[in-house]
């Protein structure tokens, strides 16, 4: 019964949005729905050998997973219509040239990649990851002076975890926070 209670799975991150960091890997073919799942993340990892195509104009569609979106966020209006226009394919190194992928890496460690940034977050306080996210995302969908406007908001939140304190106290100790 909770399950058809529960709000329905986003890979595209179009509505429901995480609060926890999301990373993806990719590798190989990545077209069109691949690339929207991938891009419904918040770091992207890609193998050297990917290859990349939102090949929908090219088929009479347009892209309906969020690509529109997402291109325009990461790699600005130019690069996103230059590529979702044309409907090209390209590889690893220009989904990093135009800020689509953050890391690229050998073919088979995209995944071990990722692991290995999450347990670099898993160092971060949860509450500080949810509440930058939120606040990128204000900024993203709202404007600048929205998010600086929810800055004192954070800040108070923030301010009365343990997290906080235990942050301020390795800061002053010199030593990693636990």
């Amino acid at each position: 019964r909770a399950a058809q209670t529960a709000a329905p799975v986003d890979p595209f991150s179009l509505g429901r949005r995480l609060t926890k960091p999301r990373i993806t890997a990719v590798q190989g073919i990545t077209f069109t729905i691949g690339i929207e799942i991938a891009l419904g993340g918040d770091i992207v990892v890609a193998a050297s050998d990917l290859r990349m195509c939102q090949l929908e104009p090219k088929r009479g569609l347009a892209p309906l997973g969020g690509a529109t979106v997402r291109y325009v966020q990461r790699a600005g209006w130019g690069n996103a219509m230059y590529h979702l226009l044309r409907a090209d394919e390209f590889g690893a190194e220009e989904a990093y040239r135009i800020g689509l992928v953050q890391e690229v890496v050998d073919p088979g460690t995209q995944r071990e990649r990722a692991v290995e940034l999450a347990r670099e977050l898993l160092q971060c306080s949860p509450t500080a990851l949810r509440h930058t996210i939120a606040n990128a995302r204000i900024a993203l969908d709202e404007d600048e002076p929205a998010a600086i406007a929810a800055i004192g908001a954070m800040e108070r939140t923030v301010r009365e975890t343990e997290d906080f304190q235990e942050g301020i106290a390795s800061f002053v100790e010199r030593r990693p926070a636990r």
